[in-house]
């Protein structure tokens, strides 16, 4: 898995959760990664961080 410094999980990775969850649940229809994933809010924080200046 990867994860960026900003609390983001990498595209690839939420797919390959979903087809994991998908299997376990014994689910064939496709859920699109928007509608199991939701990192705004961590895209919002890391871009008030940044133009605050804020560093690790």
């Amino acid at each position: 898995m990867i994860t960026y410094c900003n609390g983001v999980v990498d595209r690839e990775t939420q797919k390959n959760a979903l087809d994991i969850v998908r299997e376990v649940l014994n689910v064939t229809k496709e859920v699109p990664i928007e509608r199991a994933h939701e990192f705004s809010f961590a895209k919002k924080a890391d871009s008030e961080l940044t133009q605050a200046g804020w560093k690790p």
